[in-house]
């Protein structure tokens, strides 16, 4: 399920949601989680699951309850909390 919520002027968007299996492919990178929520103000988007799941073009894998987007930053933030392990693998001499 994906719902689309538009600004007052109803040419720009707001932000969007998707619950499910959310696979979300985009800048080099694919995000999977069961919850995917995107801000058109600040331009981040936040994943949820057990674990949310984000691999990079270089096969690097981060894993999270909770991984953080921004994409004016390129910077991702992983939340662990408690009962689920924060893991990153992959290659790390790629750029």
């Amino acid at each position: 399920e994906i719902a689309l919520y538009l600004q007052a002027s109803g040419d720009t968007l707001d932000r969007a949601e998707a619950d499910g299996t959310v696979t979300l492919k985009g800048d080099g990178r694919t995000t999977t989680a069961a919850h995917l929520t995107f801000d058109g103000d600040t331009d981040a988007y936040r994943a949820t699951g057990t674990p949310a799941r984000l691999v990079d073009a270089c096969g690097r894998i981060t894993e999270g309850r909770t991984l953080n987007f921004d994409r004016a930053t390129d910077r991702i933030t992983v939340d662990g909390r408690a009962g689920t392990r924060t893991t990153s693998s992959g290659i790390a001499s790629c750029p």
